[in-house]
């Protein structure tokens, strides 16, 4: 699309930059006269086509209407039809309304495409043709640029002899081979300005068996005598034909240039093959690689060199055909490092470039023998392992494996060791109580491994476990609820639960390692209540105890309110009554006045009263007075109903 654009550009160039007198360019084909416009009409302008033959005595109209630029997106594409796709690939528009911008704004693609294609010129308003004209007569053109209000702008005129000019075939037709296809090569004269001659592009047509065929209608003229096009859809190895057809604005084509033929050498090397890989077995080497994608491979060959860098050496006598992308070397020797490449080969004898070498080192695959009488000892939580070495004399060295199952290894040796005793433990510590799972192997100078030698080693559990997490208390109603993190140790059994009420430890009860919290409801209100959580494992270690902080066991009920509430006047102040709160754990007392009913209730009472009256001494015959009851928990009732002072006569 790239591509196609700026072709299209190059010959707006020419175009524009050729022909800077005229203002409108006419071709003719049979008895019509083809008129395009150089430029497009502005908006509000419309054109008028006139005409004056040789018996006329006057200009008469051709254009029963005047031609007017479309400014409807949707009547421009239906104009266009099936060659919008194509005009907007060519601009890298996306919409209708990008395109007819392009073709109405830029002066070089709206002139383009004004001679290439007649719908564009129709819908910029640039063309127009006209037909039953005598041939070799001259006529006279008139072309009139008019307003809204139909006033004339602009007029144009042009003297016009109607007679064919077919245009010239392209000359000088040459071939050249390129690695990427056939180049063909033509010259055509450079653009006249003066003259009629408008060709604008060229048709190639080519045969390959028996007839030529077009194989492309859109090679645009370019400002330059000579011009190419690469066929890339010739083979190496074919001939092949070619002739071009020169067209004209008007769609009048040239006689066929004259005929080239040629044929396709392959000069080009196939690419190099990839994916080259080694098998070894039983000192030989297999080397295998991906086939070529290029169609024309014939064979492979195969270099080996002692070194990265060095010569190589062709190893095959003969040619490895195109499908058998293998080779065996059998010419091996052990303890010997070769490295190794591979060509591609054409029908045409072309080779391509080495593949990367890749070396392989030819050593026995024959592993060593295991160690000998692998026993274990145990001292200070550290396990210490003893073996002999196997009689193999190619033994370079020892790797140790730890793992808790004989599937989940890991070496605990970084490299390989001399010694034939290992203490495992000094670094990283052994679980007590685990039973693990030690293999020791042999290794031969080509880092080959033996079967492995094996033992179970089981660490004494004489530690105890890590202590539990936070332990978290929640006073509900008529419990504690206790909740404790776990302990880190995975050989934690059970929990011991206890408690520390008011000084006195109480054992709560034993639970799985699986259980984190329990409900106290033994806990007594009134009681401070501090819990204690210890971790014991599967051989009873005990571990230290995590504590909770201490919680005060209380209750959230409040008690009833007081009923009855009496308040009499006398000469020394207000006397207070009420019946008794009826609740197991009440604490007492508390009595408040107002100044009116509605009023804002005041505490008079400092002290919790545990009697059922009270003498205020501060009281008035217009006093308003009402009691709570508040439990042990700290807990209080509702107001009791608002009781007024009554006059006694005491």
């Amino acid at each position: 699309m790239r591509h196609t654009r700026q072709f299209f550009w190059i010959i707006g160039l020419v175009i524009h930059s050729s022909l800077p007198g005229q203002n409108f360019v006419s071709t003719v084909k049979g008895d019509s006269v083809f008129i395009f416009l150089m430029q497009t009409p502005a908006v509000g302008q419309s054109v008028v086509i006139e005409c004056k033959g040789p018996q006329d005595s006057d200009f008469f109209q051709l254009t029963q209407d005047p031609i007017r630029p479309v400014l409807s997106l949707d009547e421009a594409r239906r104009m266009l039809g099936d060659d919008y796709q194509e005009i907007a690939d060519a601009l890298q528009t996306e919409n209708m309304q990008q395109t007819l911008y392009i073709l109405r704004n830029d002066a070089f693609h709206g002139g383009i495409f004004t001679l290439l294609n007649r719908n564009v010129g129709r819908v910029l308003g640039r063309f127009f043709v006209a037909g039953g004209h005598q041939k070799n007569e001259i006529y006279n053109y008139r072309i009139r640029l008019i307003d809204r209000q139909g006033n004339t702008q602009q007029t144009f005129e042009k003297r016009i002899r109607i007679i064919e000019k077919q245009p010239v075939p392209p000359a000088d037709i040459t071939l050249a081979p390129q690695p990427t296809g056939m180049e063909i090569a033509w010259k055509y004269p450079s653009w006249n300005p003066d003259s009629d001659e408008r060709v604008v592009q060229f048709h190639l047509y080519r045969r390959i068996n028996d007839s030529f065929q077009l194989i492309k209608d859109r090679l645009l003229r370019l400002d330059s005598p000579e011009m190419f096009y690469l066929d890339r859809d010739v083979k190496p190895g074919v001939s092949v034909c070619y002739y071009l057809l020169a067209v004209d604005a008007s769609g009048l084509m040239s006689e066929p240039s004259k005929i080239v033929c040629g044929r396709m050498t392959d000069t080009v090397p196939p690419s190099q093959p990839l994916g080259l890989i080694s098998r070894l077995q039983e000192g030989q080497v297999t080397l295998i690689w991906n086939l070529n994608p290029e169609l024309d491979v014939a064979s492979y060959n195969v270099y080996r060199a002692p070194d990265m860098t060095g010569p190589s050496m062709k190893m095959n006598t003969d040619p490895i055909m195109a499908e058998e992308a293998w080779y065996t070397d059998t010419a091996c020797k052990l303890r010997t490092q070769y490295f190794y490449s591979v060509s591609a080969v054409d029908t045409a004898g072309n080779e391509s470039q080495p593949s990367n070498r890749i070396s392989i080192w030819i050593e026995d695959k024959d592993p060593p023998s295991p160690p000998m009488h692998l026993r274990s000892y145990m001292e200070n939580h550290q396990v210490q392992l003893h073996w002999q070495p196997s009689a193999d004399s190619d033994i370079w060295g020892f790797y140790v494996y730890r793992g808790l199952t004989d599937k989940t290894l890991f070496r605990l040796t970084e490299k390989l060791i001399q010694d034939t005793l290992y203490t495992d433990g000094i670094t990283n510590n052994l679980e007590p109580g685990t039973r693990y799972y030690y293999v020791v192997t042999s290794v031969d100078s080509s880092l080959l491994e033996s079967k492995n030698a094996a033992i179970w080693v089981e660490t004494p559990d004489d530690q105890p476990p890590q202590k539990p997490g936070d332990v978290h208390t929640i006073v509900r109603t008529g419990e504690i609820l206790i909740q404790w993190n776990p302990s880190t140790s995975p050989d934690v059994a059970i929990y011991k639960l206890s408690k520390i009420c008011n000084g006195t430890i109480i054992e709560l009860g034993k639970f799985p390692s699986s259980i984190l919290e329990w409900a106290d409801t033994t806990a007594m209100k009134g009681d401070t209540c501090q819990y204690s959580i210890i971790a014991v494992d599967t051989t009873g270690n005990q571990s230290l105890a995590t504590l909770s902080e201490k919680r005060f066991m209380r209750d959230y009920e409040p008690p009833h309110y007081p009923r009855f509430l009496q308040a009499k006047s006398d000469k020394t102040g207000v006397t207070v009554q009420w019946e008794r709160t009826i609740a197991e754990d009440l604490a007492g007392y508390i009595l408040y006045r107002a100044e009116i009913e509605t009023g804002q209730y005041q505490k008079i009472s400092e002290a919790p009263l545990s009697a059922l009256q009270y003498h205020d001494t501060e009281g008035k015959p217009h006093h308003w007075y009402r009691v709570k009851a508040f439990d042990t928990s700290g807990n209080e009732s509702k107001f009791s109903q608002s009781a007024p002072v009554i006059f006694s006569n005491n």
